[in-house]
């Protein structure tokens, strides 16, 4: 049992397209974390000490909170990172199609964790 854990474990770490999904997710939460950092002076103004989180089209801005709840996003996108590479680790000597879901599943996380910070810095230059 222990040969077939540790051939599953080599396959696993030399899998191309997990590697690539892990390498895509990692890239775009690293360039979350850029954006961030470079739009700073426009977050953490002295003269604002809160920004714009959330709009409704009808209502409007309808959820403020300090410009540093920002950086919750990133690092709930790192966690989930975490998270589904364990997962997919552990059920990739049972599922590959699992592990290879899991993998794509946080990519598609992550560039919803980009579009939804490239949003936020949107709304408040305005």
């Amino acid at each position: 049992m222990n040969i077939h854990r540790t051939l599953y474990t080599k396959l696993f770490f030399r899998d191309r397209f997990l590697l690539a999904f892990l390498v895509v997710s990692l890239g775009i939460n690293a360039f979350v974390w850029a954006n961030i950092f470079l739009k700073m002076d426009i977050l953490a103004q002295p003269q604002r000490e809160f920004i714009l989180l959330h709009y409704k089209v009808f209502l409007g801005p309808d959820y403020y909170a300090a410009w540093q709840t920002i950086f919750f996003l990133p690092a709930i996108g790192l966690g989930i990172i975490i998270l589904n590479y364990y997962l997919g680790f552990r059920a990739y000597h049972y599922q590959r199609l699992i592990s290879y879901s899991v993998h794509c599943g946080s990519a598609l996380c992550q560039a919803i964790i980009l579009l939804a910070v490239l949003l936020i810095i949107q709304i408040n230059i305005f």
